[in-house]
């Protein structure tokens, strides 16, 4: 199995009644969104901008040279993983391949 450390990781999926395929994603601790609202407007320190930034940049990267389009880019969309230290790319349901 591929494994990429800034993309959110599907761990497993399954059928609910036979119809709605269910996918079963590594849990995050919380999104970049919900960082910034906790700091109530105060900001980053930088070292966390960075650390995003850096994370996100390898995500877009692989990304890129894999031909693969997000679509929907927001800070929701940025999620921090506490276990592994970084921020996560999610939520590929507007994807495409160009």
């Amino acid at each position: 199995m591929f494994w990429f450390f800034n993309l959110v990781q599907i761990l497993d999926f399954f059928y609910h009644k036979d119809i709605y395929l269910c996918l079963v994603f590594e849990l995050l601790y919380c999104s970049l969104f919900q960082i910034l609202h906790k700091v109530g407007g105060c900001g980053l320190p930088v070292y966390v901008v960075h650390r995003c930034a850096q994370d996100m940049f390898t995500a877009l990267t692989f990304l890129q040279k894999n031909r693969i389009v997000h679509g929907d880019i927001k800070l929701s969309n940025v999620m921090w993983s506490g276990d592994s230290e970084l921020f996560k790319l999610v939520d590929f349901g507007l994807s495409f391949i160009d």
